[in-house]
């Protein structure tokens, strides 16, 4: 259906420009928020890899030993999807370490074809834990003493903080976009209405015309109106 209102066509455009901008927005900042919270949680998985790897050693008697102090009550709750794990590698026989979390459960190791190490010897990847945590893990293998025997090194936290995390801030985002949205549009409506003010104007001259109140259009009009105005009157 052809819309013949000059305002409703000038506002409906306005209004789709702007929904398309704000859409266009809150995508590409979503987006931005989303790597920058995943980049800081596998930095958090890196410190705090390290910090057991720096806590854990080779005891007297060839057994792993160590306290990592994570400062996370979340590593000490069963089933939380924040884990760390120590295991021997190779020859060198000896029980696990395992943070409280874990209990008597294990993570699964991926093949290191299909998730390879970096250049610094580390790597990420997902997984499911035994009670249906969506877990994100930092992995890496260090040699404990001048024998060679070394130990897998892992952390897990649970990705549900990530999402969590991005769900707040986009419904907060989405939130406000829609009052900038509303607010625009209302802004848009007044400043068309205000814009053709002069064209009504013009309307109701003709009007008094064509009634016999007037002989001209009198006033003036704005740059794009005046020369229609003229031309009226010059017609007259």
């Amino acid at each position: 259906m052809r819309i013949r209102s000059l305002t409703a066509r000038v506002l409906i455009l306005a209004t789709l420009w702007s929904a398309l901008a704000l859409v266009t927005i809150a995508v590409a900042i979503s987006a931005l928020y989303r790597q920058g919270v995943e980049r800081g949680f596998n930095n958090l998985l890196r410190a705090q890899l390290y910090n057991v790897v720096n806590s854990v050693s080779i005891g007297d008697s060839d057994s792993l030993t160590g306290s990592p102090a994570l400062g996370d009550l979340r590593f000490s709750q069963p089933a939380t999807g924040w884990y760390w794990l120590v295991e021997p590698l190779g020859n060198y026989a000896t029980a696990p370490l395992a943070s409280a979390s874990l209990g008597v459960a294990n993570l699964a190791v991926p093949d290191v074809e299909a998730t390879p190490f970096d250049q610094n010897y580390e790597r990420y990847y997902e997984m499911t834990d035994d009670v249906g945590n969506h877990i994100r893990v930092a992995e890496t293998e260090v040699v404990l003493d001048d024998q060679g025997r070394a130990a897998r090194f892992r952390v897990s936290g649970n990705l549900q903080v990530v999402e969590d995390e991005i769900a707040f801030f986009t419904s907060r985002l989405y939130a406000a976009l829609a009052v900038v949205g509303i607010g625009g549009l209302i802004v848009n409506g007044l400043a068309i209405l205000y814009g053709l003010k002069p064209l009504d104007r013009a309307r109701r001259a003709l009007e008094r015309i064509r009634r016999g109140e007037a002989e001209r259009i009198e006033g003036d009009f704005p740059s794009e109106v005046q020369p229609l105005a003229n031309e009226i009157n010059a017609l007259i």
